[in-house]
């Protein structure tokens, strides 16, 4: 008898470890920073988190039961249907960029889908726990905007774009700066020891001169005028402008960038 009443105690402590254990899962899951769900192998939800709720807007008492089809626009359904028959057909983790509308725009995703299985083994639905990347797809659309409408603007006034980063040396100079010369774009390295073959000898000292000027202090920008090698030979007349983007803790420039201007006529 006194086995028993031991086993039974022993049980009953396993149980109650196991409850609280449950409890801790489910309180992270509730509260975690990503949105998480579960649905069937025919696409219906059997579960959402509150953080998923929150970004969708959706109740869950209005979505458990119910397919993405009855939930999201005919695109997003049909975009998440895709990804889940792959994850499905995969059997494994895959990660996918997804989307869907709200009134205050279209919100995106990064999400990781997994299968999930049942006791005896057979998949059984799936898993999906998806991070909020509405921000950054934002930030980085108003980027390509701000770029597209930048290099418009340089292809206008006919200038010429370099970005140097002075640590490695290398400089990135767009299409038109190369073209300016008569250059294909690409045609010589990307780096400042390349630019300055084509510099004129008698300018090499006036140029290390500006930018020392500029690194010390002495001048707001680095801007002046000097001579660049064109492809068949002969010498136009640039005016280069740039600023420090970027120092390091000592306040040393690290990055420029800037312009050239061909003023030969």
């Amino acid at each position: 008898m006194e086995e028993l009443r031991e086993l039974r105690e022993r049980l009953l402590d396993a149980e109650g470890k196991l409850l609280e254990t449950e409890r801790f899962l489910a309180d992270l899951i509730e509260n975690s920073g990503s949105l998480m769900v579960i649905k069937s192998v025919d696409g219906v939800y059997t579960f959402v988190n509150r953080r998923w709720e929150e970004c969708t807007g959706l109740p869950r008492a209005d979505v458990l039961g119910r397919t993405d089809a009855e939930l999201f626009s005919p695109e997003a359904a049909e975009h998440f249907r895709r990804n889940d028959s792959e994850v499905l057909r995969r059997g494994e983790l895959v990660e996918f960029e997804e989307f869907f509308d709200r009134p205050d725009g279209r919100h995106f995703f990064l999400s990781g889908k997994f299968p999930v299985h049942g006791e005896d083994g057979t998949v059984s639905g799936l898993c999906a726990v998806i991070t909020d990347i509405t921000d950054r797809k934002r930030a980085e659309e108003k980027l390509r905007i701000s770029r597209e409408r930048y290099e418009l603007a340089m292809a206008a006034t006919n200038d010429g774009l370099w970005d140097w980063n002075l640590v490695t040396d290398k400089v990135y100079f767009d299409p038109r700066y190369y073209t300016m010369a008569g250059y294909e774009p690409g045609e010589f390295p990307s780096s400042f020891d390349e630019w300055a073959k084509r510099l004129h000898p008698d300018d090499h000292p006036l140029c290390n001169r500006a930018l020392q000027s500029y690194f010390s202090g002495k001048t707001p920008a680095f801007d002046m005028e000097f001579r660049f090698r064109r492809k068949d030979g002969s010498w136009m007349w640039i005016r280069g402008r740039g600023r420090r983007v970027e120092s390091d803790a000592n306040g040393n420039a690290v990055r420029m960038v800037g312009t050239h201007i061909d003023i030969t006529e």
